[in-house]
């Protein structure tokens, strides 16, 4: 198996997964493999029931950098959970 195919199973961890610790760690994965083609997976746990997989989405969004990560983080600033706001804003400032 290659990288291409274990960023997608580790992808559809991320979307589909009912446990939020495996979502968790999905999205830590895909950061420390700055997958870029995971951004919109990571952009769609911003949103996710369980904050820690939110925090952890917009972790691995600041780790993977590019312009589609940051405007993900661009719009997470706003987000209703103050702890995703603060973590986005922190890696917005890694970008500069």
């Amino acid at each position: 198996m290659g990288t291409r195919e274990a960023v997608s199973l580790i992808v559809t961890r991320l979307r589909e997964d009912e446990n939020g610790f495996v979502r968790k760690s999905a999205a830590r994965t895909l950061g420390l493999l700055k997958a870029t083609t995971a951004v919109a997976a990571l952009r769609e746990a911003i949103n996710d029931d369980y904050a820690v997989v939110r925090k952890n989405a917009i972790r691995c969004l600041g780790l993977i950098g590019g312009s589609e990560a940051k405007k993900a983080l661009e719009d997470a600033v706003t987000h209703k959970d103050l702890g995703v706001t603060e973590l986005a804003r922190q890696a917005l400032d890694s970008f500069d």
